[in-house]
């Protein structure tokens, strides 16, 4: 993947209620764009940046904390 020197690469991932996960590389300008259109898109889904909650969607405090020691 080509980046520029500013850009630096984010481990990405979509959790959704169903138990679907996305998993995403993202650099730097592409993660300020991810964040607040996968939000809107999809309401419900937590989405996590380098094994970090970022937002919660639907997931309880405990089904969070899961997902984040498993991705870590």
């Amino acid at each position: 993947m080509n980046t520029n020197s500013n850009q630096r690469l984010f481990y990405c991932l979509d959790a959704f209620p169903s138990g679907e996960r996305e998993e995403l590389v993202r650099t730097t300008s592409q993660l300020h764009n991810w964040l607040p259109i996968t939000k809107s898109s999809h309401p419900d889904a937590a989405l996590f940046v380098d094994g970090k909650c970022r937002y919660q969607g639907q997931f309880s405090d405990e089904a969070i904390a899961q997902i984040e020691r498993e991705i870590r």
